[in-house]
């Protein structure tokens, strides 16, 4: 549970820093859920005796994440930060993927 609250802490103070404002009980409340996820799979094993696996676990694990992540994505839409610019235009990921093909793979 520490974890899931540091990093929780992490998000929510990398908000406030820059000064895009942050809402605890969204940032928080993400990671708190995650890591009753991670109880609740625990529980699931002691009583059956299986392990959360396969298509219904992997099934399980994107429908618990989207559900509770809806809340921080749109916190994060209201204080404009889906909008931000993480990397320099020349820098950004795709850019850099699209450049490699280029020169080195003749792809594009």
């Amino acid at each position: 549970m520490g974890a899931f609250i540091a990093s929780g802490a992490l998000h929510y103070f990398g908000m406030k820093a820059m000064g895009r404002g942050g809402h605890p009980v969204v940032m928080f409340g993400f990671f708190v859920m995650q890591a009753i996820g991670l109880i609740l799979e625990g529980m699931w094993k002691r009583f059956t005796g299986v392990r959360v696996g396969g298509y219904l676990g992997l099934l399980w694990t994107w429908l618990w994440i989207l559900l509770w992540a809806n809340f921080m994505i749109d916190a994060w839409a209201r204080d404009g930060l889906v909008g931000s610019v993480f990397f320099p235009d020349d820098y950004r990921p795709t850019v850099l993927f699209a450049h490699f093909l280029k020169r080195y793979l003749n792809l594009l």
